[in-house]
């Protein structure tokens, strides 16, 4: 396979920077659009130089077998993820999902059957994985012994649709499922996480089989305008990595170095070309084309989901939990 063609499900704004990037793309062409609302299907499909059609039905692009490929850039609450994917991936399509992978265990549980009974490959958009200054702070900061990572932010909802980019970020720096998580939690808004979740405020701490430890804090009590929504602080014996800006910027210390800014790329990255999603999404392409193993799977996407409620319930018992 040369090129991978594909169809955009969810024309917001996810899927118009994935539709921007893929542009750069030499392995991926996207050629469909499906959205509900007629207006964002149509204007994405006029702006797309690959573009062959927009609808806002599912199985169109289901049915087409010239689809080798969706990328699920809807909103992921009321199973809407679970849902596309699982047709996605017994039509015989592959999946690259956006964050986050599902909404809870159980529907990990179902895609990640519904991957493995298929044989089709899923990625998920863990994009932080391949920011331009994450990876230049793991150059530095190899083996990082202690993490503290954070996303606050204004809306109350930083638990799960923005926290497990960090969650997922921390896991993955530590070398991979952590194997104990204590946690506190706290409910001080009314938000949609709050009333179903009893909590919109935590602090995870997690303990990895290396030995490395890492605390998580999550919120949306208001965001620290000097560090910026997302923050991250990496600690090696003797040097360490912080990482503010929304990962624009990095600073060290313990090393020659002190800062590196982002360099910006307008060209090929598009907006937020700092959290390497144009880099997530070229690996997906190349995985597909070459039928090599998805870099991020649905057991390995799973992971910040899993992490999440494992707090969840260890900030509501009191109790440390061991994952299995």
């Amino acid at each position: 396979m040369e090129r991978i063609r594909a169809a955009v499900v969810g024309c917001g704004g996810m899927g118009s920077l994935h539709t921007h990037n893929s542009r750069f793309i030499r392995e991926l062409d996207v050629v469909a659009f499906v959205d509900r609302t007629e207006h964002r299907a149509g204007k994405l499909y006029a702006d797309a130089p690959a573009g062959e059609y927009w609808t806002t039905g599912l199985d169109r692009v289901l049915e087409d077998a010239s689809i080798d490929a969706v990328l699920i850039a809807t909103g992921w609450r009321n199973r809407a993820h679970v849902n596309i994917a699982v047709a996605a991936a017994n039509a015989g399509k592959h999946i690259f999902i956006e964050k986050p992978m599902a909404a809870d265990p159980a529907e990990c549980d179902e895609m990640v059957e519904a991957v493995r009974t298929t044989g089709v490959t899923l990625m998920a958009d863990y994009c932080l994985r391949y920011a331009p200054l994450v990876r230049k702070a793991l150059e530095i900061v190899e083996t990082p012994r202690l993490s503290v990572v954070q996303c606050m932010d204004e809306a109350g909802t930083s638990l799960i649709d923005n926290g497990c980019h960090l969650v997922d970020l921390a896991c993955w720096v530590n070398g991979g499922h952590p194997e104990r998580i204590g946690a506190v939690g706290a409910r001080y808004t009314d938000t949609l996480e709050s009333t179903q979740y009893g909590i919109d405020q935590l602090i995870s701490s997690l303990t990895f089989p290396n030995g490395a430890i890492a605390s998580i804090v999550l919120g949306g009590l208001g965001v620290n305008p000097h560090v910026s929504k997302f923050s991250v602080q990496l600690f090696g014996e003797g040097i360490g990595a912080t990482l503010v800006d929304r990962f624009r910027c990095l600073k060290l210390w313990g090393c020659e170095l002190e800062e590196i800014r982002y360099q910006v790329d307008t060209v090929s990255r598009g907006r937020h070309g700092y959290m390497g999603h144009y880099e997530a999404l070229q690996a997906f392409a190349q995985c597909v084309r070459d039928g090599a193993a998805s870099p991020i799977p649905p057991e390995e996407a799973r992971m910040a989901i899993d992490v999440i409620f494992a707090s969840f319930e260890a900030a509501r018992s009191g109790s440390v939990v061991v994952m299995s």
